[in-house]
């Protein structure tokens, strides 16, 4: 049997943790609809102040993005869109 498809789904936005239009509500359906299809799909967003960090785990190690002054460090939490089993890993920066 071969390996279910993989998606990453990378936006600036998904409902209902950040929305401007309709791009959040298109990213937090879409991954959803994909999952109940046997996909493997998963969603990439910045932690947004006002967001629940509290209520997100925060995975060990770190993300490292070389930039023009050196390097820039993150963390990543982990949730899920609700209502399903779609992870979503926010990309955590304080700068």
């Amino acid at each position: 049997m071969p390996e279910p498809f993989k998606v990453l789904v990378v936006a600036s936005e998904c409902a209902p943790f950040a929305k401007t239009g309709g791009l959040g509500d298109v990213i937090g359906a879409l991954p959803k609809a994909l999952a109940r299809r046997g996909i493997d799909v998963r969603v990439v967003l910045p932690l947004y102040a006002g967001m629940p960090w509290h209520e997100l785990e925060v995975l060990d190690g770190a993300l490292v993005v070389p930039m023009w002054f050196g390097v820039a460090r993150g963390g990543i939490r982990l949730g899920r869109l609700p209502r399903s089993e779609v992870p979503v890993y926010f990309l955590e920066h304080h700068r």
